[in-house]
């Protein structure tokens, strides 16, 4: 799939996820099975995104990095990143 036709998959996946979004009311559904609807509907956006990322060769640079995997079980990422 080349980058143009990617893109429009993302395109297509980010749409369906804001209508979704919009008609729910939320995306925290998904794991049971009267919501089981919208686990795929949340899954191709970010999947197909990182996909083009990488595909492009973009580099996405982060200020913030852990400190190591101890850390990051024992506190948590977040902890480093708004303290």
């Amino acid at each position: 799939m080349g980058p143009r036709a990617l893109a429009g998959v993302v395109g297509v996946a980010a749409a369906a996820l804001v209508a979704t979004a919009l008609s729910h009311g939320h995306l925290q559904s998904g794991w049971d099975w009267d919501t089981f609807w919208m686990a795929p509907m949340r899954v191709p956006f970010p999947f197909f995104t990182e996909l083009l990322v990488f595909r492009r060769g973009w580099r996405v640079r982060l200020r913030w990095t852990c400190a190591g995997p101890t850390r990051c079980c024992r506190e948590g990422c977040w902890y480093y990143l708004l303290r």
